[in-house]
């Protein structure tokens, strides 16, 4: 299965007439060291060098049904330069895939006579680590896009936190490791005053303090960060001895197994979760 590049933004389709496109993976970013009598120290030890930004060219021929018609679209093809927005691809199912990406350049070469077509190469700068797939925890359409291309429905991966410790089992369906991904913890019947998160062998966080009955607290592990009730709440955690990875969390390829821990709360109280299967 192979992908094309398919849309910058919300309606800007990707020219694919006799189209070249760049579909490759980029670099990844490597952290070494020279030895002083040779060789190399490899600073990431086991964990998997992800890459940096990286360039995205495609070329093709934009085709219309008259010249005006084309000036139409190649006006509005132009107008997109330097905007940051969404670049999506889809695979040969057609199932989207999507990346921040900025469009760089428009480079056209016209031959005077062809009055209803123009061959031209795109250039983007891709940011995102990953190309987002298949979203959990959100609403999509059919065609796979969210309301206004970011807006969302209510949460509808929703674990209940039935057990003082509950075992969570999350799927990355892509093939690389998702580091962008939020847990929503909402407290039922009484307030939690701790939390505790652990995947065997990576994973041991705890936090401390009071999360009020139907408010959220929000582990953004991407990011980095934790809001109790909108208000920033990185100072109750804990990064405890038996943590073993850089990031704080990862969802592998696969499925990966959460023990959460509650103090407080009842049985209804909810873990809510919001992430996208990544792919290379």
């Amino acid at each position: 299965m192979s992908y094309r590049i398919y849309r910058f933004g919300d309606t800007q389709l990707i020219p694919d007439y006799e189209a070249s496109q760049d579909i490759g993976t980029g670099t990844a970013r490597i952290e070494s060291v020279d030895g002083p009598r040779g060789g190399a120290f490899d600073s990431l030890g086991t964990e998997q060098a992800f890459r940096g930004g990286f360039g995205v060219k495609c070329s093709g021929i934009m085709i219309a049904a008259s010249a005006s018609a084309l000036k139409v679209a190649f006006d509005a093809l132009r107008a997109e330069l330097g905007k940051r927005d969404k670049l999506w691809r889809k695979d040969d199912a057609g199932l989207l895939q999507w990346v921040w990406a900025r469009l760089v350049s428009v480079d056209v070469t016209r031959k005077v006579q062809n009055q209803r077509h123009l061959e031209m190469d795109l250039s983007f700068y891709v940011y995102s680590p990953l190309w987002n797939g298949v979203v959990h925890g959100t609403q999509r359409f059919d065609t796979g896009l969210l309301f206004d291309n970011g807006l969302y429905f209510d949460h509808n991966e929703v674990y209940a936190l039935s057990a003082a410790k509950t075992t969570v089992v999350l799927a990355n369906g892509g093939n690389s490791v998702q580091r962008g991904f939020e847990f929503a913890i909402t407290p039922k019947v009484s307030a939690i005053t701790a939390l505790k998160i652990e995947v065997a062998g990576k994973t041991s966080l705890s936090w401390v303090g009071t999360v009020a009955v139907n408010t959220q607290l929000v582990f953004d592990f991407g990011a980095m960060g934790i809001s109790n009730n909108g208000a920033n709440a990185y100072s109750g955690l804990t990064i405890n001895a038996d943590h073993k990875i850089d990031d704080w969390a990862q969802l592998t390829a696969g499925s990966t197994s959460f023990d959460v821990t509650r103090t407080g709360g009842s049985a209804s109280s909810e873990l809510a979760v919001s992430y996208y299967d990544g792919w290379i």
